[in-house]
């Protein structure tokens, strides 16, 4: 019986297309849009399917040439024959590489429980690199990332070869996935396998595509291989890489996550307060008085002459390691934000010449901070958020990478009306260097000597280009990176009516508009009105079901407490 291609390819392309408008209705919608576009003479196709001597082929009409010059088929086998399961080959490692040697495991073993980073762990890791051989072979490979769909073909000859469960499918190009989808039954692929696709996506979208297909069985996320087409380009695959460095789960061990979260636990049962959800700052004696977030970035440098002449038009929040310097330069500030939960986080409120001064000050800290940064402030100014954390069922729970962020997401999510950014630059000064402002510990980079190998990430000295708020384009880091992409997030999500304006001159935030050379209007609002705002805005009952819970958690937190006095 006569095979009818066209048959094949109606029956792929209307398979597909209703997959795609229940599991992934992004790439049906862009697919659907497509198709109008080309109906209505909007866009001219570039690209035509070919079929001859029971292959497929693409041609493009511009170059006059085809993608498989007639040997798709044959294309499809090599793709397959090229994947192996050893781990230095086409292997994305999503991990921190730690080697504990005989001595190392010999001193840690010694010191105080959990007082090394590697403390509870490394007897395993020891063990297991003694045992382990040096060439490493996978089993099964769970997970694998196809950078360029093609026609597919080979998508389909690797998934017979390797029958992972989870797929990263990406293709830049539209049209050219429109084609796959025609050849191509991703229906059929899904059957047996987890697929996650980015199509036509630009970055910002692209990482959240990789954030879902991380998260997805995260346990098979040590070794990820890949397969690259060549006419695909090489910045998804770096994209991909960067994906693997917001993982949040890279920036602490565990032992200081354990500390981190029961420290809370002591707040709850002194009676903090702790911020609850659905609160508001953008009450009517508020709205008049806008509000500005100063980070440490070169950019509250540069601009403290006009900071110090305009200072008292605003509510002025500061992130805590700002504190000696805004005391310096005469700056009350109004709203003091801390997030590190170390105790290393006292070395700049040990900088500050007379704590008085922010004596009126109201305190946003993370229900993780230290004890003795909390002991600095009187218990009425501090009002605390859960952080990674969820012993109470309506509290405040922002979460973010770095104290300039999750500052920024707190005044969203209490619904301040105006909001300006100065110091959350994100970026490096061209010019200097600089990372942040010269008060900070980490305020230099050597641009010239800082690495652009994508290939091999250093989370705070690989130098990625980034669109700029007042430049066109600046030089960020991984690590600014991660901070970006959460303020992206947290504007997309919870904006709201909230006006926000960016006054730094560093890496350019979604949805923010750069303002410069502003002018202000004095008004009456002051920090008891603000302060009354946020009293109504605190968690005062716990059901029963959380004092419970919470009485639990504090016997194991205190029975740990007693294990390692």
């Amino acid at each position: 019986m006569e095979i009818d291609i066209n048959t094949i390819i109606a029956k792929n392309f209307e398979d597909n297309m209703n997959y795609f408008e229940v599991h992934h209705p992004k790439v049906f919608q862009k697919l659907t849009e497509f198709e109008v576009a080309i109906d209505k003479g909007y866009h001219t196709q570039q690209y035509t399917l070919s079929y001859k001597n029971s292959s497929f082929d693409v041609y493009e009409e511009n170059s006059e040439s085809t993608l498989y010059q007639g040997k798709e088929m044959e294309y499809a086998q090599c793709a397959a024959q090229s994947i192996n399961f050893n781990v230095d080959e086409d292997t994305f490692e999503t991990f921190h590489k730690h080697s504990i040697s005989d001595s190392d495991l010999d001193i840690i073993t010694k010191i105080e429980p959990f007082s090394h980073a590697m403390y509870g762990h490394a007897p395993i890791m020891n063990y297991a690199q003694n045992i382990s051989k040096k060439e490493i072979s996978l089993k099964k490979i769970e997970k694998f990332i196809f950078f360029g769909t093609g026609l597919g073909t080979h998508i389909s000859t690797i998934n017979s070869k390797i029958l992972s469960k989870s797929y990263l499918i990406i293709e830049d190009n539209l049209e050219l996935f429109r084609l796959s989808a025609m050849t191509t039954n991703y229906k059929n692929l899904s059957q047996n396998a987890q697929l996650f696709f980015s199509v036509f996506d630009e970055r910002d979208e692209f990482l959240l595509v990789a954030e879902q297909f991380l998260n997805y069985k995260p346990y098979f996320n040590h070794y990820i291989k890949f397969f690259h087409m060549l006419n695909h380009e090489n910045h998804k695959k770096e994209q991909f890489h960067l994906a693997t460095l917001l993982q949040s789960h890279l920036s602490f061990f565990y032992n200081d996550l354990l500390n981190q979260v029961l420290q809370p636990l002591e707040y709850i049962s002194k009676n903090y307060k702790m911020l609850k959800k659905g609160g508001s700052l953008s009450t009517n004696n508020l709205k008049n008085k806008p509000f500005l977030l100063l980070a440490a970035g070169p950019s509250l440098q540069k601009n403290i002459h006009w900071l110090k002449q305009n200072h008292h038009k605003f509510f002025i929040v500061a992130v805590s390691v700002t504190l000696p310097y805004l005391e310096s330069e005469n700056i009350h500030v109004d709203i003091i934000t801390q997030l590190d939960a170390q105790q290393i986080a006292m070395r700049y409120f040990e900088q500050i010449k007379d704590i008085n001064y922010f004596k009126d000050s109201i305190c946003l800290f993370s229900d993780r901070t230290h004890p003795e940064v909390i002991n600095l402030f009187q218990k009425e100014q501090v009002f605390m958020f859960e952080n990674g954390t969820n012993y109470t069922k309506n509290s405040l729970k922002p979460t973010a990478p770095c104290v300039g962020s999750i500052s920024y997401q707190l005044l969203l999510l209490l619904q301040v009306d105006t909001l300006y950014l100065l110091g959350l630059d994100l970026s490096i000064d061209m010019s200097t260097g600089q990372t942040h402002s010269s008060f900070h510990e980490h305020k230099k980079l050597q641009v010239q000597k800082a690495s652009n190998d994508l290939s091999i990430l250093k989370f705070k000295e690989s130098l990625l280009e980034v669109e700029g708020n007042l430049s066109k384009k600046v030089l960020t880091t991984p690590h600014f990176f991660t901070s970006i992409y959460t303020i992206n997030n947290s504007t997309r999500l919870f904006k709201g009516d909230t006006e926000i304006y960016n006054l730094s001159d560093g890496a350019m935030l979604q949805d923010v508009p750069a303002a410069s050379n502003i002018s202000i209007k004095e008004s009456s609002p002051n920090i008891s009105q603000l302060t009354s705002a946020l009293n109504k805005n605190i968690q005062e009952n716990f059901t029963k079901e959380e004092i419970l819970t919470l009485k639990k958690k504090l016997a194991i937190y205190k029975l740990y407490k007693d294990n390692i006095s």
